[in-house]
């Protein structure tokens, strides 16, 4: 009785460390992947937004100096 508990104990530990632990392992490896992968997209994101907000900034100003000479042309 107690050599056939250690036999199934013992196939337990072998399924655990030949199947379950290397699905647990590409499951955590892949999710950090993607997590990588996530955050380089957003800090590309992140540099887009930076340049949109001074092309904004550039235009604001252009339209400042269109309609100050617009201004100046009806006085």
């Amino acid at each position: 009785m107690v050599v056939v508990e250690l036999d199934l104990t013992l196939r337990l530990i072998d399924i655990f460390f030949t199947v379950i632990l290397p699905v647990i392992a590409k499951l955590l490896y892949d999710t950090f992947k993607l997590y990588l992968s996530m955050k380089e997209e957003l800090i590309r994101h992140k540099k887009d937004l930076e340049v949109l907000k001074e092309d904004i900034q550039e235009l604001k100003q252009c339209l400042y100096e269109v309609k100050k000479i617009i201004m100046k042309d009806n006085n």
